[in-house]
């Protein structure tokens, strides 16, 4: 993810968007040298400026002071992050008791006449744990789907009907109940069958009646219907009860003291290298870095960032974040308003930290985030009423505000006009070229530069081994607003520039193809660090004309 900050190279894109110097539309005229002709105009805003590099509006506004800011989001915790059902199988015993007395008597008395029935006094209940592995109290489930099995094993040489019943299971309100016959095959072979029950939908108490938690009823009530067979009095009669396949809409209950991490994450910071800056140096005052955390889980959460780091891409050196505090208490939505987000903003900035306008500088890094969670990290004494909804999750994003505001020296830009022939067919009677910068700024940063010529080899023309600078005589191009104590322009500044073309010089402009700013910005030249803003309503607006006097040749 691209991160690309702009503060303070708006100096350098004054002349880009001008019209083009169309110096050979002059030829032929006549010329008052009281007036100069126009060849370039312009007026910006702000934002017209760098709104060219603005693809994903990141560009923004905070009562007219702007911002770069840009958004990145780190994985997610979600519901299975913090609580995952498990497979439960459990094996209940449900022989009568009355099975070891038949099988003690003297035969034929241990035989059990076709017919005959032995049923259970009263219904019998058995209990199915629901195991959880860290310290989880389930009281609820909703579930949203899931499937219960139930595996009848026998091998007693009668008929057996045994009605269940799972009165903790409620599916349309109606508890799960069936009825299930073994019928002995006369054939010496235990008797097995299932049964199936699907959990979709279905709400389960875990209370054991309201006395506990992580508890499942199973009611049986069943006879034994004789067929002439014996009994040994050890023989079984088994009851497997397993659910699986379990996914929830909610649970309610006490989830215990978890704590989870997500994997180490980064943001890649290399917004300066599209300018491709070779040297001059900007400083970022007021840079900060806001966690949104968007939380739907029931339940009190604590948020550790347990590194927070860059790292510059040249290199393997990382260099920590200290930020303080470490830990943060997240936001959560009580029962009464469960699905709603509940929102909490932690924000990293100069007074928490203590070298972060120091990290996030012109240099390409990465930066790292780690992070961490703990459920009920004050145990029961926080909140014993958890909830979590199969929907339920936290969201970490990460939003980082650069403020336009800072200061800057040394860089350069250079833009190029072609004036290609323009001054081939200068008569030697020429007495004076002047052009005229007439320069409106609203901004509070100082401009300074240079104007010169290069011929078709992109040599730069020189007078005797000297550059021509045309600007030499007006060394500052574009001077400052004027700003008050909080650094704001209260007035622009006009400056007049009258840049006038010695003679001597004329005849190396023949061979100009193009003429070149290059310019150098920085606030207050950047020596006394004078850290300024820059808002949507400061305006830069120039005029670029050229006055000259006496004669061209013909273009006739």
């Amino acid at each position: 993810m691209r991160f690309i900050v702009f503060t303070f190279l708006v100096g350098v894109f004054t002349f880009s968007s001008c019209k083009k110097l169309d110096l050979d539309s002059i030829k032929g005229a006549s010329w008052n040298p009281k007036f100069a002709t126009p060849l370039a105009y312009g007026k910006f805003t702000v934002k017209d400026m760098l709104i060219k590099f603005d693809s994903t509006g990141m560009i923004k506004t905070n009562n007219g002071d702007l911002s770069i800011v840009t958004t990145s989001n780190f994985p997610t915790f979600d519901a299975s992050t913090f609580i995952k059902l498990p497979i439960v199988s459990q094996t209940l015993y449900l022989a009568p008791s009355q099975l070891s007395v038949i099988g003690a008597a003297t035969p034929p008395f241990n035989v059990i006449p076709s017919g005959n029935v032995i049923s259970t006094s009263s219904t019998l209940t058995q209990i199915v744990d629901f195991p959880m592995t860290n310290g989880e109290e389930i009281s609820n489930v909703n579930f949203k789907k899931g499937d219960m099995e139930i595996t009848l094993a026998s091998d007693l040489k009668h008929d057996i009907e045994l009605a269940l019943s799972f009165p903790d299971f409620m599916v349309g309100g109606e508890a799960l109940v069936d009825t299930v016959r073994l019928i002995y095959g006369y054939d010496n072979q235990p008797m097995t069958k299932k049964i199936k029950f699907s959990l979709d939908g279905a709400k389960a108490d875990f209370t054991n009646g309201g006395t506990s938690v992580n508890k499942i009823r199973v009611n049986a009530n069943g006879k034994l219907i004789g067929t002439g067979q014996v009994v040994n009095g050890n023989e079984y009669l088994n009851l497997t009860f397993s659910i699986k396949n379990l996914a929830f809409n909610e649970i309610k209950g006490y989830f215990g003291k978890v704590s989870v991490s997500n994997p180490l994450d980064s943001i890649i910071m290399d917004q300066f290298e599209s300018f491709k800056i070779k040297k001059g140096m900007i400083a970022l005052t007021n840079p900060s870095i806001k966690m949104n955390i968007t939380n739907t889980f029931g339940f009190p959460l604590e948020l550790s960032f347990d590194e927070l780091s860059f790292k510059e891409l040249s290199n393997s050196n990382k260099v920590n974040m200290v930020h303080t505090p470490s830990k943060e208490s997240i936001n959560y939505p009580l029962y009464a308003s469960k699905g709603i987000p509940a929102k909490t903003s932690i924000e990293i900035n100069k007074l928490n930290t203590t070298n972060l306008d120091q990290l996030v500088t012109t240099t390409s890094k990465y930066f790292y985030v780690k992070s961490s969670a703990t459920a009920n990290s004050l145990g029961k004494a926080g909140d014993p009423n958890n909830y979590i909804l199969g929907t339920s999750k936290m969201t970490v994003d990460a939003e980082i505000d650069i403020p336009m505001e800072g200061f800057a020296t040394g860089f350069e830009r250079f833009d190029t006009i072609d004036v290609k022939g323009t001054f081939k067919d200068l008569d030697k009677t020429l007495k004076s070229i002047i052009i005229r910068l007439v320069l409106d700024n609203g901004f509070p940063l100082d401009i300074d530069g240079s104007i010169f010529f290069i011929d078709a080899q992109g040599n730069p023309i020189k007078n005797n081994g000297v550059l021509i600078d045309l600007l030499k005589l007006n060394p500052t191009i574009l001077a400052s607003g004027k700003v008050d104590g909080a650094g704001k322009v209260i007035e622009n500044t006009t400056t007049i520039n009258d840049i006038t073309i010695s003679s001597d010089i004329y005849p190396l402009l023949a061979n100009a193809e193009k003429l070149i700013f290059k310019t150098s910005i920085g606030t207050d030249q950047g020596s006394n660090k004078k850290s300024v803003k820059l808002r949507d309503d400061y305006t830069i607006g120039f005029k670029l004309g050229v006055n000259i006097q006496a004669g061209l040749k013909s273009s006739k």
